[in-house]
This record gives structure tokens, C-alpha cells and sequence, in this order.
């Protein structure tokens, strides 16, 4: 059966920042990290522009990484409990919408067929790419399409307003509601078509994603985010069929938002670390608009001198507390 695709992760594969329908990528795998299976990677080794990208990084194979677990931390389990959907309702930010999203956010509240709230999550990432990649969810699906972990496609066709095509028969929209400084809503209109059904299925989702972040003794920062999902369908077969596989659905829908959490982290590792490595993969996005790939050129160069003062700034702090007392000559220790 389908539905775990067509019901839930139709409207999910739809949202860039939860993985395509299918492609369960394993995004720790990228550069830095090994150990693990990510779906496409004999593809990617086979590909000599991408093993020619990834090479920089395979020095460091041998050394022990930290766990999946480890990098993107679950602080809160995924819940579809009717208290957590009566809290997710209430946060909606409905008043700082223009009267036409208003109402298209309302007409999926008011039919509201699943709900889930995704794990809170928090992973080690640079706060400007993180707002990249949520105000350019194409290029996230552009870099994966490069480096053959899915064939998914998204192309913007107008501000804050993408199409999508996961190219199982699933096509839709996903348009930006409103953008804040610590929440995103998102709308999301999607139908799957097969020779096998006599119509299309449809669904529409509303993603409430909320994020904030705090910064660590050795003054790395951390995103804490997690995303609330409301979904309706026009038909109520499909909204049956969906709530009996959604124990199952919603275990796929978690995975996926903690995947895309590591590929936050993995994409931060890699501009701070080998930000050439970045350069030339932003080079190789040709679905995303010119602007947007000297902006990820330009975000690396950032978060890689952040991070290089970062580590000095640290390794300095050691040093004066490891460094003995200088001793006055009356004996006290300056202070």
C-alpha cells in the first residue's frame, strides 16, 4: 500500500525540509561521517564529480564520529495526542497572516483529518544556513538531487512559492505563509495521480515550524526546533485510510524530520570544515537562481571564519586557565 507516501508524505515530500517520499537518506553519511548506510551512496561513489567532492573528507573515515543520536538529540517524542493539538492550534500565528492565507489556513483547520507534532530537536548548526535552506528549500532538494540521494525536484516560481515533483506521480505546491524570526508556516497543496486510481488524491497540509537557538560554553549554537503538521483530505476514504496507517506513517514522518536535521548539521559541518567542498557543490546547483548559490557561497565563507575564531577564542580561554599564577613578591597571586 501507498499510503504512507500518498497520504502522509504526500504533503510532506512536498516540504523540502522533510525528505522526498521514499528516499530514506541517511544524511549523517555526508561529509565527516561514516559508518552509516545512505540510500544513493553507490550512486555517489560511482559519480566521479561527486567523489571528487566527498575525497576531502575521507581522511577523517577512520576516526570515531558521534551517533546519529548524538549529533541531532531527540529533546521530545513526536506526539498526535489531542492536549499536544489543542497547544499546536493555539500557536498558530493566524493573526500575522494576510486575509487570503487566513482563510486557506482556516479551510484546512476547520477539516482537519491527522495531525502530528514532530520530535523536538536539537542539532548543532549555523543559524545563517539554517535560515538558507528554510527560505530556499530548493536548494536542500537541488544538493540532494547532486548527489544522487533523491530525485525529487522543486523550482520556485514566484517569492516564497515553490512546485513540486517527487516523480512517483506525486506533484503540488508549497508556499511560504508567513516567515518570523523564530516560526515559519507553510502551506503545503499536494495530489498523487496513478493509472491504477480513477482520480487523483488530494491533500493539503499546513507545516507550523518553530525554531530557536542557543549557544553552548564553546559558543557553538544549537537549533531547537520541531514542526506541527496539520492535514486534511476532500475525500474521506482517503482520510480513513490515512488515520489506519498513520501509526506507521507518522514513525516514517519523525525519522525523516531528524534525517533533515542531521543534513542541517551535516551542511554546517562541511562549511566549516571544507568550505571548497561547498563552493564547488554550489556550482553544481543548476535548478536554483545564481543569486541563491553565491548566497550559499557566501554564508560558507562566513560560517567557516565564525568558526575558525570560534576555535581560537577556545583554544586561548584553555590555554590562560591552564597557565600557572604568576606569583608577586609579597607572595599573593595576581588575580
Amino acid at each position: 500500500m501507498r499510503f504512507p507516501t500518498v497520504g502522509h508524505g504526500l504533503v510532506f515530500g512536498l516540504a523540502a525540509w522533510l525528505a522526498a517520499p521514499g528516499s530514506p537518506a541517511t544524511f549523517a553519511d555526508g561529509p565527516g561521517y561514516s559508518g552509516h548506510t545512505m540510500s544513493g551512496g553507490a550512486r555517489i561513489a560511482a559519480d566521479p564529480q561527486s567523489a571528487a567532492l566527498l575525497r576531502p573528507f575521507q581522511r577523517e573515515a577512520t576516526q570515531a564520529r558521534p551517533s546519529p543520536d548524538d549529533m541531532a538529540k531527540t529533546l521530545e517524542k513526536g506526539s498526535s495526542s489531542s492536549e499536544v493539538r489543542a497547544d499546536a492550534l493555539a500557536g498558530l500565528p493566524l493573526d500575522k497572516l494576510a486575509p487570503q492565507d487566513r482563510r486557506a489556513a482556516m479551510q484546512i483547520v476547520d477539516s482537519l483529518g491527522l495531525f502530528r507534532r514532530l520530535p523536538t530537536i536539537s542539532v548543532e548548526c549555523d543559524p545563517a544556513a539554517y535560515d538558507y535552506f528554510v527560505r530556499q528549500p530548493d536548494a536542500a532538494v537541488n544538493i540532494w538531487r547532486v548527489l544522487e540521494i533523491s530525485d525529487f525536484r522543486m523550482a520556485q516560481v514566484g517569492p516564497g512559492h515553490y512546485k513540486a515533483d517527487a516523480g512517483d506521480g506525486t506533484v503540488g505546491t508549497v508556499r511560504m505563509l508567513h516567515s518570523g524570526p523564530n516560526e515559519h508556516l507553510v502551506l503545503c497543496i499536494g495530489e498523487y495521480k496513478s493509472p491504477l486510481l480513477p482520480k487523483p488524491i488530494e491533500a493539503r497540509a499546513l507545516l507550523h515550524l518553530e525554531t530557536k537557538f542557543v549557544q553552548e560554553r564553546d559558543g557553538t549554537k544549537r537549533a531547537v526546533h520541531r514542526l506541527n503538521m496539520f492535514v486534511s483530505f476532500p475525500s474521506q476514504t482517503v482520510e480513513t485510510a490515512a488515520r489506519l496507517i498513520s501509526p506507521v506513517s507518522n514513525m516514517v514522518l519523525d525519522r525523516n524530520f531528524k534525517e533533515v536535521s542531521l543534513f542541517m548539521h551535516m551542511m554546517t559541518l562541511a562549511m566549516t570544515r571544507q568550505p571548497s567542498w561547498v563552493e564547488q557543490l554550489a556550482n553544481r546547483l543548476e535548478d536554483i537562481p545564481e543569486e541563491a548559490r553565491k548566497e550559499l557561497v557566501d554564508i560558507t565563507a562566513r560560517a567557516y571564519v565564525a568558526e575558525v575564531r570560534r576555535v581560537e577564542a577556545l583554544r586561548r580561554r584553555e590555554l590562560e586557565a591552564a597557565r600557572p599564577g604568576m606569583i608577586h613578591p609579597a607572595g599573593a597571586e595576581r588575580r
